[in-house]
């Protein structure tokens, strides 16, 4: 008896990369995150909503207004400005 060859996906990748095949789930949702990383959207007035890249923009924060961070995934991300005069 001979032990199954190991498979190898990497064709599979190339090909989704060059949009021969459509992209798998996983694929889809990591492509609409990186889409969406960056990005800082105001869901009611003065209040925006982004991700932990926006949080750690000092940049960005200050030139939307922002004067307090509010941070809903303390498990996954820092409290980047806690206790910090920045903002």
């Amino acid at each position: 008896q001979h032990a199954p060859a190991p498979l190898d996906f990497s064709k599979v990748r190339t090909l989704e990369a060059q949009g021969a095949l459509p992209l798998s789930e996983r694929a889809h949702k990591e492509q609409k995150l990186r889409h969406f990383e960056g990005q800082c959207s105001e869901i009611t007035p003065h209040v925006f909503l982004g991700s932990d890249k926006v949080a750690r923009d000092l940049d960005l924060l200050r030139s939307r207004g922002v004067t307090h961070v509010l941070n809903a995934a303390s498990v996954a991300c820092a409290n980047y400005w806690e206790g910090r005069s920045e903002l």
